[in-house]
């Protein structure tokens, strides 16, 4: 079933309908059943969803306003994977061509799914509503905030991936180890040998992780020490970052 425009379809029946590319600007559609409906870019701009079923509805790309989902308006069984499969290279998302429009639509999406607790789609939500207020700082100029928040997102997901702070630890202790290996900062005490690429790795994960054996010791160069102190913050820094995400994403809500 193939419907170009409709203004309302209050409590219809419309179970595996191709709505796709429809329009339902301020349409009504309370209580309407659209389970398995395929409904990929649909416009539902300020559309009524309150009570509208979209078990299984294909939804990914579809034009939503914040509008729809708040003032006590509550969907029926509207799900992340709805709006598109999580893949590696993707996730489930809206239309994002207006993005000072998508992160409200996002917010109240992370509100809605706190609300019945189902945090891991929240926090899905959460990260899509700050990428939407990256693109707006760019739109903007605002490029001072925009890097900010371009280096926030890729270390820790804006709170939501912990699995970025252990991906840019496991970075950061590679990238020192090739800086102390190139710039001969580091040699052993007792026979004073400069050490190689591997000895550099082990005293930088030591040192990210602030501990020290002795058995390696660096130079006294001003690269060195600029490198040491450099990684004994950063490992401080992503510390306290892990546990802040890992707080946020997992207990904090």
């Amino acid at each position: 079933m193939l419907i170009s425009e409709a203004s309302t379809l209050r409590a219809q029946f419309l179970n595996g309908c191709n709505l796709a590319g429809c329009e339902f600007v301020e349409g009504d559609l309370h209580r309407a059943f659209l389970a398995g409906s395929d409904m990929r870019g649909c416009d539902l701009s300020r559309a009524e969803l309150d009570g509208t079923v979209f078990t299984g509805t294909n939804l990914e790309n579809v034009k939503l306003l914040a509008y729809s989902l708040s003032y006590g308006r509550e969907p029926v069984n509207l799900e992340a994977s709805l709006f598109g499969d999580f893949k590696f290279s993707s996730c489930p998302h809206i239309n994002e061509s207006e993005p000072y429009v998508a992160g409200p639509a996002y917010r109240s999406l992370k509100a809605y799914f706190i609300g019945r607790g189902d945090y891991d789609r929240a926090s899905w939500a959460a990260f899509s509503e700050k990428l939407m207020e990256r693109k707006v700082l760019w739109a903007n100029g605002q490029y001072g905030p925009w890097i900010c928040s371009k280096v926030f997102g890729a270390i820790c997901g804006y709170g939501e991936l912990p699995v970025r702070v252990v991906a840019s630890s496991l970075g950061g202790i590679l990238i020192f180890a090739v800086a102390f290996w190139l710039g001969n900062c580091l040699s052993r005490p007792a026979g004073g040998r400069v050490a190689g690429f591997w000895d550099a790795l082990y005293f930088s994960t030591c040192l990210f992780a602030g501990v020290s054996f002795g058995d390696l010791v660096p130079s006294g160069s001003w690269l060195a020490r600029l490198l040491v102190s450099a990684e004994a913050l950063s490992g401080i820094f992503v510390f306290g970052l892990f546990i802040f995400t890992v707080t946020k994403r997992y207990v904090a809500r």
